[in-house]
């Protein structure tokens, strides 16, 4: 209340800091000659504030007096009073926000796009399947499934959002695992180190090459046939291949075994060995030369030429014998023969030398191949080949000797 003098006129305006009144004034036009009353209804200001949780609906604003939740659009909105201070947060399980706060500090007026940028709080699954190329299979009730496959070392790693249940499954042929999979609950942290053991399946591929020391060429590691000429290896599950056997001195049938992405047992993978045989072939110039040193009877025909068959590898030395003659070369080594060999001789007569002295010049010795008529001091010499035979008579007219 308030005393005015007589006959006053005026206008009386309401005014208190973040309220307004009804009405806005009272005038007071005629004069004022007795008491009156004038009545003010008032009504704390609010203002709005308003913003987005970024489409996600049912997040909570914590820090406004009231509770304040994101519509189905992802959409909030709500009243504070003149001068409200305070600080908000927004939260819904499984995500985090950007800005984290909003702070506010006495409110005189409104506020929009007060928005938070949402993001899924997502927990890392790690570990290894042990191999690589493995198929890692993350199913999630009611949902479709999602795959990652394993790097080098067998290394994977999954991203599951907070609270996720469900069940990862390795998946590679020819392997088996353990655990065959792996399940979980509201998963609520980063779980590394969940491993899988594996057992690469592998299958047995056999048979014989019906000889020992035959090597096969061309399985993952070296394969010798045993003393009967078996042998066994184990090959990893989808193993591709070209298998050669090979022993020096034999060739075989098949020449080779070819397999591709083996998933089964092989057995009676056989190959048939045959001995390869050389010919040493070549001239000594004349018939009924024998060549010793090599396997059997070896002479050389009437025109000279010889032939002889061994074994590969075969060791030893040819050597061309016939009397009254050498040959060059006097012999031919030949050791692991692994080709045909073609080896010529030539032969050489043998001569032996007769000589003496007759005595007298001029003297002819008959008889002797050629003619030999002795020397000044009555010597002669001659050569003669290897098995010659004769008489040797000394003539010279005149004379006589014995």
């Amino acid at each position: 209340s308030v005393e005015v003098p007589h006959g006053w006129t005026g206008v009386v305006t309401p005014v208190k800091t973040g309220y307004e009144f009804q009405p806005n004034e009272i005038r007071y036009d005629a004069p004022v000659k007795s008491n009156m009353t004038g009545e003010f209804t008032y009504k704390l200001l609010m203002f709005t504030i308003s913003g987005s949780t970024g489409n996600l609906a049912g997040v909570r604003l914590n820090g406004f007096d009231s509770e304040v939740i994101s519509g189905e659009n992802g959409r909030y909105k709500t009243e504070v009073p003149y001068g409200w201070t305070g600080t908000v947060t927004a939260d819904l399980l499984g995500y985090q926000f950007e800005p984290a706060i909003h702070e506010y500090s006495q409110v005189k007026t409104n506020f929009e796009n007060r928005n938070y940028k949402p993001t899924e709080v997502t927990f890392t699954i790690s570990g290894s399947a042990g191999v690589p190329g493995v198929t890692m299979v993350l199913e999630t009730p009611g949902q479709p499934s999602k795959q990652v496959t394993t790097g080098e070392g067998g290394r994977y790693s999954v991203d599951v959002r907070y609270g996720w249940s469900g069940k990862i499954t390795p998946r590679k042929d020819g392997c088996q695992f353990t655990p065959e999979s792996q399940e979980y609950t509201m998963v609520l942290q980063t779980l590394p180190g969940e491993d899988f053991s594996v057992v690469i399946l592998h299958y047995d591929i056999s048979g014989s090459t019906g000889m020992p020391g035959v090597v096969l060429k061309g399985f993952p590691e070296e394969v010798v046939t045993n003393d009967i000429g078996f042998y066994t290896i184990s090959v990893p599950h989808g193993w591709s291949g070209k298998v050669t056997p090979d022993r020096p001195g034999f060739t075989f049938k098949p020449e080779f075994i070819p397999y591709a992405n083996v998933t089964k047992a092989y057995e009676n993978q056989d190959y048939n060995g045959t001995e390869i045989y050389l010919n040493i072939t070549g001239s000594t110039n004349l018939p009924d030369v024998a060549l010793t040193g090599l396997p059997g009877n070896i002479v050389s025909n009437e025109r000279g030429v010889y032939s002889a068959r061994v074994a590969y590898g075969f060791n030893g030395t040819i050597i061309p014998q016939k009397e009254g003659y050498t040959f060059e070369p006097a012999e031919r080594p030949l050791v692991d023969l692994s080709q045909n060999v073609k080896q010529d001789f030539k032969p050489v007569p043998i001569f032996y030398e007769i000589s003496g002295n007759a005595g007298l010049p001029g003297v002819t010795l008959k008889g002797l191949p050629g003619t030999v008529v002795s020397g000044a001091n009555g010597s002669y010499t001659i050569k003669v080949p290897y098995g010659w035979k004769g008489t040797v008579t000394p003539v010279k007219a005149g004379y006589e000797f014995s």
